[in-house]
């Protein structure tokens, strides 16, 4: 693990103001209900809070229905999952103040966020990690390109039903012409998701009220390329978030 950075949980009042505060600086939106039972991880570059996001764990798939990604999409479908599973929220990347030597390291701290994700998988025997991919701005036209690459990463198996009324259908939107460039226009979150084997739900939800487009993604534990997770695995035994 590069040594200028450092993975925690958030302690203290301190820490869940700054993570607040980022939230707020990215999504517009700060605490919410689903905060009391989360754990906050923070990914810091000396003192400066470079990324943060939730993890929230359920017991089985029929309780996944009762957390924040249940407003939008209808879960049931998940009542047979007899593992448990972790859901992530409100992932924030802070780039705003990145020049010169410091652009362009998401990948370093997204590499980070996926390790404390597979420390936290491992420590609850999670066999499902899932949430809300959100794309910036709730217009759809900017993003129809990386929308319609989602299609062939649609999963087959897991039925995410339809909740709410603001939808859009994948399967009416054209694939891309350019899959590379639609690949990159993608949210890093979402392309790391499906880097590791991730699939999404098939229509994405317009919320109006956060000013994003997101779409229901999952990653299947026992499904993660060997060699991926055993790389995640090994900087996860780096990071301690007791």
């Amino acid at each position: 693990m590069a040594a200028e950075y450092h993975v925690r949980r958030a302690r203290t009042a301190q820490d869940t103001s700054r993570v607040m505060a980022l939230r707020l600086a990215r999504f517009g939106a700060g605490i919410d209900e689903f905060d009391a039972r989360a754990t906050q991880i923070m990914v810091l570059e000396g003192d400066a809070l470079r990324a943060t996001f939730r993890l929230i764990g359920y017991a089985d798939g029929a309780d996944m229905g009762a957390g924040y990604s249940g407003q939008f999409y209808d879960l049931a479908g998940f009542s047979a999952l007899d593992r448990p599973a972790l859901e992530l929220g409100r992932f924030c990347l802070d780039t705003r103040h990145d020049t010169g030597p410091a652009a362009g390291r998401e990948a370093d701290i997204l590499r980070l966020c996926f390790a404390a994700m597979a420390g936290m998988v491992d420590s609850t025997r999670a066999a499902l990690l899932f949430g809300c991919a959100s794309f910036a701005g709730s217009e759809v036209g900017p993003h129809l390109p990386a929308l319609g690459a989602l299609k062939p990463h649609i999963s087959p198996q897991w039925a995410v039903g339809r909740k709410d009324s603001h939808i859009i259908d994948l399967k009416d939107i054209a694939a891309p012409s350019d899959p590379m460039a639609a690949l990159r226009a993608m949210p890093p979150l979402l392309r790391s998701y499906l880097g590791i084997g991730g699939w999404v739900s098939d229509h994405v939800v317009q919320d109006f009220e956060l000013g994003t487009i997101h779409v229901f993604t999952g990653v299947e534990v026992s499904r993660i390329p060997p060699q991926r997770a055993q790389a995640l695995r090994a900087l996860a035994g780096q990071i301690d978030l007791s």
